[in-house]
């Protein structure tokens, strides 16, 4: 995974990724499609897992969930994308609590591979070896006029960029709101 150039030294105090060697016991990394947090954090501490420790099992789940949503939601659609499917239920049931047993409780092992992530579209769970998987390829996306995005890259001239600054030691004010029916249900389904 590409590392952005712009970390500065609060966000390079902040990254385990280093750090994460002599693990022993096997691993599941859980991330989430929609992580307004962190969605490079997993791909990062997975990377780094497997990278640091050779042989060690190392699983990765990606789903189609909001950040902590395979814990503490229902989740059979996020806003208006419908899985046809409770897919926080399925992750519980069929893959988090069998990898425990198993590796708890002595249970026999499950059919989970290297790398299960969802993908939103054909709404179907893809089971990958690694992570990226080998037949993928990296494709840029570049901001255009008016907010539209493009594979194509801008023409000479365009003006189509967007920015802000993130600075931990500056933070936006931020407001504790009671969200509107309408938000709980894009957050948290039906």
């Amino acid at each position: 995974m590409k590392r952005c150039s712009t970390i500065d030294d609060v966000w390079q105090a902040r990254d385990i990724s280093p750090h994460l060697h002599g693990i022993h016991s096997p691993v599941l990394n859980v991330g989430v499609w929609f992580d307004a947090e962190d969605l490079a954090g997993t791909l990062r501490t997975y990377e780094a897992i497997t990278g640091q420790n050779p042989g060690l099992q190392n699983g990765l789940v990606m789903g189609p969930w909001m950040h902590g949503g395979w814990v503490r939601a229902n989740m059979t659609n996020l806003g208006p994308l419908n899985f046809h499917e409770n897919t926080s239920a399925f992750f519980r049931d069929q893959i988090a609590f069998p990898f425990f047993e198993h590796h708890l409780k002595n249970k026999p092992s499950l059919d989970l591979p290297p790398v299960l992530a969802y993908e939103t579209g054909s709404n179907g769970w893809m089971r990958y070896a690694v992570w990226p998987p080998t037949n993928s390829a990296e494709k840029t996306l570049y901001l255009h006029a008016s907010g539209k995005l493009s594979f194509v890259p801008p023409v000479d001239g365009e003006q189509a960029f967007d920015q802000y600054v993130s600075d931990p030691r500056h933070p936006v004010p931020q407001s504790e709101k009671v969200p509107t029916e309408l938000e709980e249900e894009f957050m948290f389904g039906d």
